[in-house]
């Protein structure tokens, strides 16, 4: 399979996303636009390895949903040079145009007021009480997905 090397598309300005795992940038690919995102560093890992493989597991596991019928985010593998070094990066579709917002959970759980756990909690029951008492989306449409 032939990598498409990201490095020469016209990288989007004011164009940022969130999430901690790695580095994103908006770049345009075939009159598209695509979330690059870049794995994060093994550095202080327990692995020998200088990278993580995220950017495989994000596009293997995108693939095999969209196969199974179930609805997943567009992905394609590819390159881009930072530095004078080449990074496997995974581009995902953005799916954020024509208006669209993308909220993160962590900012829809600080909008709950009467929660003990802010945006950080990560246990089960914590992310369950969030869905029910957010205001973004159908909780009950929610839970049934």
């Amino acid at each position: 399979m032939e990598r498409i090397d990201f490095t020469k598309c016209r990288r989007i300005m004011g164009k940022a996303y969130n999430g901690a795992n790695g580095k994103k940038i908006a770049v345009e690919y075939e009159g598209i636009v695509y979330m690059l995102k870049f794995p994060p560093s093994a550095e202080n890992k327990p692995t020998d390895l200088s990278y993580t493989n995220s950017c495989f597991s994000e596009h293997i596991a995108s693939s095999i949903f969209r196969m199974l019928g179930i609805s997943a985010q567009e992905t394609l593998l590819g390159t881009f040079q930072v530095a004078g070094k080449t990074k496997v990066v995974c581009a995902c579709k953005d799916f954020t145009s024509d208006g669209k917002i993308l909220y993160d959970f962590c900012s829809i759980k600080n909008t709950i007021l009467d929660s003990d756990h802010g945006g950080t909690g990560t246990e089960l029951s914590d992310i369950m009480e969030s869905i029910e008492k957010q205001q973004f989306v159908n909780p009950v449409m929610l839970k049934e997905h």
